[in-house]
């Protein structure tokens, strides 16, 4: 009996060092600092308390050194007095406190504590377990001030600002939407927006999207403040999230821009009186358009005119003499004859071209005179034959069998007319038709130059005649040889008429009045309608 006794006295035994050395590891392995403090409390004696037990984490975590089994009065004689009460409150009633503290005593860390009683009540030993929150409360600290930050800039931000909850109640407004949508003084803060205002439904919509995840806004309205004022306003919304990732509400940004509209509006009235002036300038540049002619005529011609007639004119008058002697002095073949007729029949063809160029490149007189619009234009072909020529551009001629002579300054409705053709030859660029055509109409001459080329948009066509408008793909010559065109026509009494369309060509009608005092002259008399090859 003894025997077995011993046995299981040594088997209880070892399991209690077990358990304990598993209790010791425990506590040991817990991050929080333990201890079991056992209260003395007896008359006449001051209160005081000694440590029982202490784990790893409240050696490292205290200011207290190798305090198992010492008193506190000893370790630190100046500890505050309410310790001692609180414990031994707690070693009395058995009722479990639990606070945060934080201290000089504690080197300026923070620290949370439950302290409860155990064992027996006669015994007064109470455990207390604490946890370092010092790092919590910084955290909490930098969130109040950030808090506190953020509803600053909320309150006293230059736009208008509110931020809702899921339930579209106010949780913060800038002081400037609660002047301009907020009811008088009143508070808007817990309080339901669609209490508060009348909100549309479209609005309650966008808001539904908001609450969604949608960010909306960038959009400019008009809006009627309470007062019955009308401002111009931009609105954005935002949904915020709280910190599980979830949306928390929105946030809803109004910024007045009614001062920027007003200013648009004076932009907008200052472009168009800009507009005007640029009309009035074009009407004065219309005006002077005759200080351009003559260097628009140049810019065509001017360079090979000159070069032409000062450098071939007096060789081919002696080749002419020449010929002509040949001719007239010499006996010849039949055949050779012919060729000497054709070689002087050339170079009469050269003479009168370089003619035709001296009298186009000399400056305008001003003057109106008696023109054969048919003789003009004929000159003018001669001009460009070899340029026809070398882009395969055939021209046909439709003159009508009498046409009046009208009253103009020749060279200046020349320039008119070339211009027109040059137009029509870049439209076409290579191997298309320009087609000539005159007739009468009552008391104006009409001559209509049509081309096979690209023709014009819709949406040139009202700019066209424009100073420095071109349709061609490469800038050439100074972009006004329309305007001119059109200055020169309207000058005369007359006008221009335009028809196009994209891809089949078009065609420029040139109207000019008969001269009453020419109505009874003589009528010219033309060919009938040729096919040139040039």
């Amino acid at each position: 009996m003894s025997k077995r006794y011993t046995l299981e006295r040594n088997r209880l035994t070892e399991a209690l060092r077990e358990r304990e050395d598993r209790y010791n590891s425990l506590v040991d392995s817990i991050d929080e600092g333990y201890c079991v403090i056992e209260m003395r409390i007896e008359p006449g004696r001051p209160l005081d308390y000694r440590f029982l037990e202490v784990n790893r984490a409240f050696e490292q975590q205290s200011t207290l050194v190798d305090a198992q089994g010492k008193w506190m009065r000893e370790l630190r004689p100046d500890h505050e007095e309410h310790w001692f009460e609180i414990y031994r409150d707690v070693a009395l009633t058995g009722q479990p406190i639990r606070f945060e503290h934080c201290g000089r005593a504690l080197n300026g860390r923070c620290f949370s504590l439950y302290a409860f009683r155990i064992g027996a009540p006669d015994q007064r030993q109470v455990a207390v377990l604490f946890s370092d929150i010092t790092e919590r409360k910084r955290v909490e600290q930098a969130l109040a001030e950030s808090e506190q930050r953020l509803r600053l800039f909320i309150e006293y931000a230059p736009a208008a600002l509110a931020m809702f909850d899921r339930d579209m109640r106010y949780l913060s407004v800038s002081r400037r939407w609660a002047k301009d949508y907020g009811p008088g003084d009143r508070d808007l803060v817990g309080l339901p927006a669609y209490e508060v205002h009348e909100v549309p439904e479209r609005w309650k919509e966008v808001h539904r999207r908001g609450l969604a995840g949608e960010v909306l806004g960038a959009e400019e309205e008009r809006y009627e403040r309470p007062d019955g004022s009308v401002r111009w306003v931009r609105w954005e919304i935002r949904p915020w999230y709280d910190f599980s990732g979830d949306i928390g509400g929105i946030i809803i940004f109004i910024e007045d821009i009614t001062e920027r509209k007003q200013i648009e509006e004076q932009l907008q009235t200052l472009n168009e009186e800009l507009g005007r002036r640029i009309e009035e300038r074009t009407r004065e540049l219309q005006e002077a358009q005759s200080q351009y002619i003559h260097a628009e005529k140049l810019s065509a011609v001017g360079r090979l005119s000159a070069s032409i007639a000062h450098e071939f004119n007096n060789p081919l008058q002696g080749v002419m003499a020449i010929l002509k002697g040949l001719k007239k002095n010499l006996r010849l073949e039949e055949e050779d004859r012919e060729l000497l007729d054709v070689a002087l029949s050339e170079t009469d063809r050269m003479k009168n071209l370089i003619r035709n160029l001296q009298e186009f490149n000399r400056p305008s007189s001003g003057k109106k005179m008696p023109m054969d619009v048919h003789a003009s234009i004929n000159t003018l072909l001669l001009l460009c034959k070899s340029d026809f020529k070398r882009r395969r551009i055939v021209t046909v001629l439709n003159y009508a069998g009498q046409l009046t002579r009208i009253m103009a300054i020749p060279d200046q409705m020349k320039q008119v007319f070339l211009n027109l053709l040059n137009n029509a030859a870049d439209a076409i660029q290579t191997d298309g038709v320009i087609t000539v055509r005159t007739w009468q109409e009552n008391n104006r001459v009409a001559v209509a130059i049509q081309d096979t080329g690209t023709g014009i948009a819709p949406e040139q066509m009202g700019l066209i005649f424009q100073p420095f408008y071109t349709t061609k793909p490469e800038v050439q010559g100074t972009g006004l040889g329309l305007s001119v065109c059109e200055g020169i026509v309207r000058s005369h009494r007359g006008e221009i008429r335009v028809e196009s369309e994209p891809g089949k060509g078009s065609t420029f009608t040139v109207l000019l009045p008969v001269d009453e005092g020419s109505m009874e002259a003589e009528s010219i008399e033309r060919t009938s309608p040729e096919r040139s090859g040039t």
